[in-house]
């Protein structure tokens, strides 16, 4: 899925075609992960983990009506524990592959676009695609 997002990064180009991409190292690494987070948070991705979050909050409504209704705790909620803990660190390891693809990413652009000696380019060498 963050591959994807990866090549509909590259076609913005309002976002890839400043100066800034080659002089500010960080702001530009920055700006590709905040629009990869979008591009995963709104596809397949993130409406999988919005789903699932549901679902586990759900579980919770269902197992507080359970113990205020009277009816005691439910067998296996235990299991349903486990199964949120690992979702949430399923999260954090994808949130930690972002920024490698954003540092990987803007890397890559950078030695295409600004030059691999001196990591940074004058406007006049700067491609800049007009709408």
């Amino acid at each position: 899925f963050l591959r994807a997002a990866v090549g509909q990064l590259t076609r913005n180009t309002s976002l890839l075609a400043t100066e800034t991409a080659c002089s500010d190292q960080e702001g530009f690494t920055k700006s590709i992960h905040h629009q990869l987070f979008l591009a995963a948070a709104r596809g397949l991705w993130g409406q999988t983990m919005k789903q699932l979050k549901l679902t586990f909050l759900e579980l919770q409504m269902l197992e507080d009506r359970m113990v205020f209704g009277g009816l005691g705790h439910p067998y296996g909620t235990a299991d349903i524990d486990d199964a949120w803990a690992s979702l949430k660190e399923s999260e954090r390891e994808s949130q930690q592959s972002l920024n490698m693809i954003a540092k990987a990413t803007s890397k890559a652009w950078r030695k295409q676009h600004c030059g691999a000696a001196s990591g940074h380019i004058g406007t006049d060498k700067l491609k800049i695609n007009s709408m």
